[in-house]
C-alpha cells in the first residue's frame, strides 16, 4: 500500500494538488487517531484510505462511506455516532463517484458497502472504520484486491486518481502544504513536575494503563516543551471537578470534568498552533470545584519534545 501511496501521491502532485500522507514511513506505526489528526488539522478537502485483500486484483473491491448511523462502540457497550451530517452527505457524493471511476479499472465488483465485522475481528463492534469515524472531513475508505505487481499497483493508484479528479478537480500548479510534523504521546508519568498530592491510578482503558489524578485544592501539573502544539488528555466521569488551564503563564480555559459516564483518554483541550519554540501549559485544580472531586492527567500529545 506505500507504493501504492507514493505513485498516487506523485500523481496527485504533477495535477496541481497538494498532499499530505497520514503517516511518514511505510513501517510507522501511528494511532488513529494521530493520522486522522493530519486531515482535520490541515482542512483537507477529502481523506482516503488505501487497503487491500487476498482477493484478486479486478475480483473484488469495496468502497465505505460516511453515514449518520456510523457507530462503534466504546468499552461501556454505548455507541459513538458519526455526528456530522455536511461531512457525510459529501462522503456519501464522493462515494458514488469512486464507484463510477474505480469500475472502469476494476471492474463491476467494486460496491459501495458496510462492514459490520469489526467486533468479530476482537475490534470495537461497529459498522464504520475507526478514521472515518474520527474524521472532520469526508473521508473515502478504499478496499480493492491484491495489488503484488506493479501492473496492480499502477491501476489501483490510478483508480484512485481518477476518483479524487473527479470529486475535486483542479486545474494548475497549487504550492506544497508544509510539512507535516506527527505529534508524540507521553504519558502522565513522564510529566514529573506536580504540586499537590496526585495519584497514579490503574485503569485499563487509560494511556499506558494509568492515568493521574488529584482532589488537593490548587493541585497543578506543568508541562514544559519545546515545539508548536500541545493537547492535554484527560479522564471525565463523575466525581471529577473544574480544571483551569494556562498556557504560558496566561490563563486560557476551564473545563467541567464531570460526566456521566466514565471516559478516558478524552483530549480535554489544545494549545492550537504556535510559534515554534518553548511553552509552558500547567492544569489547576479549580478552586470552585466540589470537596473530593478530582482533576485528571493522562497524557499530552506533542508536536516537538517535552523539555526534561
Amino acid at each position: 500500500m506505500w507504493d501504492v501511496a507514493m505513485i498516487l501521491k506523485a500523481k496527485l502532485e504533477a495535477a496541481g494538488y497538494a498532499v499530505l500522507l497520514t503517516k511518514p514511513s511505510a513501517m510507522a506505526t501511528l494511532s488513529k487517531r494521530v493520522k486522522v489528526s493530519v486531515a482535520n488539522d490541515n482542512h483537507a478537502a477529502l481523506g482516503v484510505s488505501l487497503h487491500t485483500s487476498g482477493h484478486s486484483f479486478g475480483n473484488y473491491g469495496q468502497i465505505y462511506v460516511q453515514k449518520m448511523d456510523s457507530y462503534r462502540e466504546n468499552i461501556y457497550g454505548q455507541r459513538v455516532f458519526f455526528g456530522l451530517p455536511d461531512i457525510a452527505a459529501l462522503s456519501q457524493k464522493y462515494g458514488q463517484i469512486f464507484l463510477t471511476e474505480r469500475r472502469k479499472i476494476e471492474g463491476s465488483s467494486v460496491v459501495i458497502t458496510v462492514n459490520t465485522s469489526w467486533g468479530g475481528r476482537g475490534l470495537a463492534p461497529g459498522n464504520v472504520p475507526i478514521m472515518s469515524l474520527f474524521a472532520e472531513v469526508p473521508w473515502v475508505f478504499c478496499e480493492a484486491g491484491a495489488v503484488s505487481t506493479q501492473a496492480t499497483k499502477e491501476g489501483y493508484a490510478q483508480s484512485v486518481f481518477n476518483s479524487i479528479k473527479a470529486c475535486i478537480p483542479v486545474d494548475g500548479v497549487v504550492n506544497p502544504p508544509p510539512p507535516v510534523v506527527y505529534s508524540t504521546r507521553y504519558d502522565q508519568t513522564d510529566l514529573t513536575v506536580r504540586s499537590g498530592a496526585w495519584l497514579d491510578f490503574t485503569q485499563q482503558s487509560a494511556y499506558e494503563g494509568s492515568y493521574a489524578r488529584s482532589a488537593t485544592g490548587g493541585a497543578s501539573a506543568t508541562i514544559r516543551f519545546n515545539g508548536t502544539r500541545l493537547d492535554y488528555i484527560g479522564m471525565k466521569g463523575t466525581t471529577l471537578g473544574i480544571v483551569d488551564i494556562y498556557l504560558d503563564g496566561v490563563k486560557k480555559a476551564t473545563f467541567k470534568l464531570a460526566a456521566a459516564i466514565a471516559t478516558y483518554q478524552v483530549k480535554i483541550w489544545s494549545t492550537g498552533n504556535l510559534t515554534s519554540g518553548p511553552h509552558t501549559v500547567r492544569i489547576v485544580r479549580n478552586n470552585t470545584s466540589a470537596a473530593g472531586t478530582f482533576i485528571t492527567l493522562d497524557a499530552v500529545d506533542v508536536w516537538g519534545t517535552i523539555a526534561r
